[in-house]
């Protein structure tokens, strides 16, 4: 906790969010809570998957859940079937 909050001070003082006269411990507390509930509604949920897919020599092509299915797909001329982790948060790339 002390790290975070060693971490949210610099970073306030950096942004000018926080003023010389201003530095009480009341008012930092009350600047990182207004920051923290400005930042929990911005947060959108994360899509986390794992999906296999085909690569080809000169492209990839589909998307599959299980590898079998990837395997399933197949074209005579795949080089390999890779795991792709994915990441994101949700409406990212849309």
């Amino acid at each position: 906790m002390t790290n975070y909050l060693v971490k949210r001070l610099r970073d306030m003082v950096e942004a000018s969010k926080i003023y010389d006269d201003d530095i009480t411990l009341a008012s930092i507390i009350r600047v990182i809570k207004r920051e923290e509930l400005l930042d929990e509604s911005e947060v959108k949920p994360r899509i986390k998957q794992k999906m296999w897919v085909n690569v080809y020599p000169d492209h990839c092509c589909g998307a599959y859940h299980e590898k079998r299915h990837a395997d399933e797909m197949a074209a005579p001329h795949r080089i390999g079937c890779v795991q792709v982790e994915i990441d994101i948060e949700e409406g990212e790339g849309l």
